[in-house]
């Protein structure tokens, strides 16, 4: 009985020392930003939305956070969404790619843009590698994002098919330093005016804000940005100072979406999302 009640008291003293985001309420309170809505923590290999699978949960909730989104501007369309994080590890790439497979399965022209240039993991979760630059290895890609930034090639030569209809991705590219400097180019801002004729909907997966700039210099081209926040994952204090960097460079911060949320703990905020109902 004591063992049991030390316990219980241990739990709810490490629950007090938790100094990170949880909750959408933590969200309001600290870093005063909309909610779009929160993301369950689901088992491996369940958090992708699958062509086969239109009417699972993770289809719904990205059904309905679309719906969300597209009430966060009264005025003109966020046709060009950036999706970041305050770090890594908090699920921005693998919402950028949900918000685009949804769209695309609901018969909308979306491009993919992975201008995560260092860590290009959503060319990965594509089946596109970098070329290896220390073999001979063929490449599987011909050129990206990168590529196109420094001049090498046009834009037709960067936008690939995917094997979901409607849905095209434009790959990190070839590894370069600079990657600040070409975000902030005239041809990136250039690439956006065209690629608005392109497509309904642009997507664009940018690194994680507090380790690099380029997000913050991103942040300030696009229509509007989505911040994820991993639930447990990202201490307040960083998150306040990733909101404070995108907003000191005006970029339009569209809400935020709370991912990974414990199962005990998304029965409570179930109005954010209402798909269990």
């Amino acid at each position: 009985m004591v063992g049991m009640i030390v316990g219980i008291g241990l739990a709810f003293f490490l629950e007090y020392l938790d100094n990170t985001i949880r909750t959408p309420m933590d969200v309001k309170t600290h870093l005063g930003l909309n909610i779009l809505g929160i993301i369950p923590k689901f088992t491996e290999g369940n958090f992708f939305i699958k062509i086969e699978e239109p009417n699972s949960i993770i289809s719904e909730v990205f059904r309905l956070l679309r719906n969300n989104l597209r009430y966060t501007s009264l005025f003109g369309e966020n046709k060009i969404i950036m999706v970041t994080s305050s770090q890594k590890m908090e699920g921005k790439t693998t919402v950028t790619r949900n918000f685009a497979v949804s769209a695309a399965l609901q018969g909308k022209s979306v491009i993919l843009i992975d201008a995560d240039m260092r860590k290009m993991t959503l060319s990965r979760l594509f089946g596109i590698k970098r070329k290896n630059i220390d073999t001979d290895e063929a490449p599987q890609l011909s050129a990206g994002l990168s590529d196109y930034l420094v001049g090498e090639v046009q834009l037709n030569d960067i936008i690939q098919k995917t094997e979901i209809n409607g849905l095209r991705i434009i790959p990190a590219g070839t590894r370069v330093p600079n990657t600040a400097e070409l975000l902030q180019s005239s041809r990136m801002r250039e690439l956006l005016v065209l690629l608005k004729n392109e497509a309904d909907n642009i997507y664009i997966d940018s690194p994680p804000v507090l380790p690099i700039v380029d997000a913050t210099i991103l942040g300030s081209e696009v229509d509007g940005v989505v911040v994820v926040v991993g639930s447990r994952l990202v201490a307040i204090e960083s998150a306040k100072d990733a909101v404070e960097r995108l907003r000191h460079t005006r970029s339009n911060i569209l809400g935020c979406i709370v991912n990974m949320v414990k199962e005990r703990e998304v029965g409570y905020y179930r109005h954010y999302y209402g798909y269990y109902e």
